[in-house]
C-alpha cells in the first residue's frame, strides 16, 4: 500500500505534529507500506527527498506568502 501524509510541518521542523506524523510513517514502513509526506516547502529545503525511507515532497502553500505574519517564519502554521 502506497499512504501519503498531508502535512503542514515535518522535519527539520521538529515539534509534536512532526514527531506524530514521523513515528506513524515509521511504523507504516515497517509494516512494508511505502510513505509520503506533502508538506509546506521553506527557504533552503529541498523540494522532494528521501528521509530514513519516507518520501518528503515540500510544495509552497498560500500561507508560506504570509511569513511576515508568523513568529517564526520558517514554521508557517
Amino acid at each position: 500500500m502506497h499512504i501519503l501524509h498531508l502535512t503542514d510541518l515535518y522535519r527539520p521542523s521538529v515539534g509534536g505534529l512532526e514527531n506524530h506524523v514521523e513515528a506513524v510513517s515509521r511504523a507504516f514502513l515497517e509494516l512494508g507500506h511505502r510513505v509520503s509526506v506533502i508538506t509546506v516547502g521553506a527557504p533552503g529545503l529541498p523540494e522532494s527527498q528521501d528521509v530514513n525511507g519516507v518520501a518528503v515532497h515540500r510544495i509552497r502553500g498560500w500561507s508560506s506568502a504570509l511569513t511576515r505574519l508568523h513568529d517564526d517564519p520558517a514554521r508557517p502554521f
